[in-house]
């Protein structure tokens, strides 16, 4: 887990990269565990997730996301690897309560039961119609952007649905919810990433041309 906390400090402007990425076209900067940006909302605590899974883990992040005081979580996918949205969302209203900001994207361990009635989407939209001020646009979780406290995140299943990267389809999403903010802090968050952005031995599963400008590829 990683928490930033944002405070409103005029003239400063700063776009978490964390695991998930920098948005394209936009100028970026290293953020560290705490990071700053102007807001007029006050300050901000993101706690960002991914790889929840169940059980004991599951419920200790959750507790410390609340013990820390953060006001919103983005959870970049992978939920509880057991394709249980109904107890995986009464987990998160057990610690967090039942109107707790809580954003997602899907994860590839998710699809088998993100979308349909009863499936991880629709836990997220009815949480998301209890949050007072969150608005969201788009396929949640998917090729969607949401607004809240004066930050905009893009939530998208890049890399993860379709299964490739430089999904067109994608990118031009991106860069038009990009386009329709001018919010202080925007965040893009989704659930795989590149092979030089980690320890392991995964490949290229995003794509560059979802991190920076087209121009700068060619």
């Amino acid at each position: 887990m990683h928490l930033f906390r944002i405070f409103p400090l005029a003239g400063l402007s700063a776009f978490v990269l964390a695991a998930l990425g920098a948005c394209v076209q936009d100028p970026v900067i290293m953020a560290p565990l705490l990071a700053t940006a102007g807001t007029v909302d006050g300050p901000v605590t993101v706690a960002f997730i991914a790889d929840q899974g169940s059980g004991a883990g599951a419920r200790g992040v959750l507790k410390l996301i609340k013990a820390e005081g953060a006001d919103l979580v983005l959870h970049q996918g992978d939920f509880d690897y057991r394709d249980n949205p109904s107890d995986w969302d009464a987990l998160i209203t057990e610690v967090l309560g039942p109107a707790f900001p809580y954003f997602a994207s899907v994860g590839n361990h998710d699809k088998k039961r993100y979308f349909g009635p009863g499936g991880y989407q629709a836990m997220l939209l009815r949480r998301l119609k209890r949050v007072k001020g969150a608005r969201c646009i788009g396929d949640l979780g998917v090729l969607s952007a949401c607004t809240y406290r004066n930050l905009y995140f893009v939530l998208s299943a890049i890399g993860t649905i379709p299964n490739k990267p430089d999904d067109p389809r994608h990118i031009a999403n991106i860069q038009e919810m990009l386009a329709h903010s001018r919010a202080p802090w925007k965040i893009c968050s989704w659930h795989k990433n590149q092979g030089s952005m980690q320890v392991g031995n995964k490949k290229d599963e995003v794509g560059w041309a979802a991190y920076v400008p087209v121009s700068l590829l060619t």
